[in-house]
């Protein structure tokens, strides 16, 4: 989950704004051919941000209840503007409320220093791996989401967008790959993520588009591919359910539906590679990774200590 939203952000970086069609397609294959290196936008850098933030809770708790509580947003603002980098390609909202937040704002001031209601964007959907690897308990999961969602995304559908996010990655975390076909796989998935509190009307017209046998590309011209949360997410959760097999494919298909190609692979790598594993990416990809302090071996080691703060005891 965690190698696949890295994967997913530094594939379609370049690719951003692109249009649907065989252009963009060819534009894909060279990109997933290319041995260039893979270098992260603000999605990536935030996802790391969360992991930092969470093992830094999880180092010495003794139990879930501990963990939950050094979980401050506060800390997360405070690990977001450490790491902040311009160059990244931040959102508007989210530059905004991390320069806010570094100049003294509150976090509900820094949160709505662009707009009263706060940011509609994906931002806090694309970097929720973290949460759902530790959390696989709906609500607890709901809390810690909203938690480090609202910090810079404090409008409703941005945090709804965000748990439904984390509740594709944790169900795929669980899921068996191969137990059932693709079809099935994705009724499932949307059936489970429909019985979800505050979820029906987001994706109940995903499961009658299942049932007619959309493709992808027609729900991501309906509902959109854009940066704001309501649009992105959803096409992303589709686009999983119905992909054929392999996450090599998934993430391939995603990226070919154009807009913010970005947050959308990030979205969709997280979701294949929660249900593949590390394995079910080409080793070409994960090669071309950064592997630096916080690179790939790192990310790997972080994720054996996921597993560790996933077991504490409830108390």
């Amino acid at each position: 989950a965690l190698l696949g939203t890295l994967l997913g952000d530094a594939l379609g970086a370049p690719l951003e704004g692109a249009s649907p069609g065989r252009e963009l397609d060819e534009l894909v294959q060279r990109r997933l051919d290319s041995r260039e290196p893979l270098g992260l936008t603000d999605d990536g850098e935030m996802m790391l941000g969360v992991l930092h933030w969470t093992l830094a809770a999880a180092e010495d708790a003794k139990s879930i209840s501990e963990l939950d509580a050094r979980l401050a947003a506060e800390g997360l603002m405070e690990v977001f503007a450490a790491s902040f980098d311009a160059a990244r390609g931040y959102g508007k909202g989210t530059r905004r409320a991390i320069e806010a937040f570094a100049a003294g704002a509150s976090l509900y001031e820094a949160a709505r220093s662009c707009w009263s209601e706060g940011s509609r964007g994906n931002g806090a959907a694309v970097r929720v791996a973290p949460l759902a690897c530790i959390a696989p308990g709906a609500e607890r999961r709901d809390q810690l989401v909203e938690r480090a969602a609202t910090t810079t995304h404090a409008h409703p559908d941005a945090v709804t967008a965000a748990k439904l996010a984390a509740s594709t990655v944790a169900w795929a975390l669980e899921a068996e790959p191969g137990a059932a076909a693709a079809e099935d796989r994705g009724e499932q998935l949307l059936r489970h993520l429909a019985g979800l509190g505050g979820s029906e009307r987001l994706v109940e017209p995903l499961l009658e588009r299942l049932h007619r046998g959309d493709a992808p590309s027609a729900v991501a011209a309906h509902v959109g591919t854009s940066p704001l949360a309501l649009e992105s997410v959803p096409t992303a959760i589709y686009a999983f359910a119905r992909h054929g097999e392999g996450a090599q494919g998934a993430l391939q298909g995603a990226l070919c539906l154009g807009g913010d190609t970005d947050s959308i692979g990030a979205l969709v790598g997280a979701f294949a590679g929660a249900y593949y594993g590390v394995s079910g990416f080409p080793p070409t990809w994960l090669a071309r990774l950064d592997n630096g302090p916080r690179g790939r071996d790192a990310v790997l080691g972080a994720a054996r200590r996921l597993l560790s703060a996933r077991r504490l005891p409830r108390r």
